[in-house]
């Protein structure tokens, strides 16, 4: 970490394509306590350009509702998004559910180990260890990005800078991978 508290930390391509789909499992919970039962998937394909991968589940599973796609979504400075993960808490706090940050789009970056990303800020909270592939959308309830990029100054920053895979570049690969 740097004397200022501004180093980023991230898997950056650290997708390792030689992790057998079997050992993958998926839980369908808000909590790290009763995470509820594991799901296998069967296969997962990871990005040629950016740093996520998509998972295809052995078996369907019912939810409630879907995460939706933005299909239109352009960068906007100032626009207000939110952040969901399960990372750590101020302090590197452990959580025991879901959370939630609200945060403000502040520019757009190019980042070697993440892609095409938003540079965003924190409002109510900011990314930390942990939050890596959550889901990052706009006031529609959109998915415009996967949280990738987070500061190491979340340890004393609660406000942090933090950078999601921005969806807009990378939204035909989804839709032709996941066959939508």
């Amino acid at each position: 970490m740097d004397p200022n508290c501004r180093s980023l930390f991230g898997r950056g391509k650290h997708t390792d394509p030689n992790v057998p789909a079997h050992v993958v499992k998926v839980h369908f919970s808000n909590s790290k306590v009763n995470p509820g039962p594991a799901y296998s998937i069967d296969s997962y394909q990871i990005s040629p350009s950016a740093d996520m991968a998509l998972l295809r589940l052995s078996k369907p599973h019912k939810l409630s509702k879907y995460g939706v796609l933005s299909d239109s979504h352009q960068f906007r400075v100032g626009e207000l998004v939110t952040l969901y993960g399960y990372g750590k808490g101020l302090h590197d706090a452990e959580v025991k559910s879901l959370r939630r940050a609200q945060l403000k789009v502040v520019g757009q970056d190019f980042s070697y180990i993440a892609g095409e990303t938003l540079k965003m800020k924190g409002i109510t909270g900011a990314s930390n260890h942990g939050d890596s592939g959550g889901p990052v959308v706009n006031a529609a309830g959109e998915i415009i990005g996967v949280n990738v990029l987070g500061s190491h100054a979340a340890w004393c920053d609660p406000y942090a800078p933090s950078e999601a895979v921005d969806l807009s570049h990378y939204r035909q690969w989804v839709k032709d991978v996941a066959g939508i």
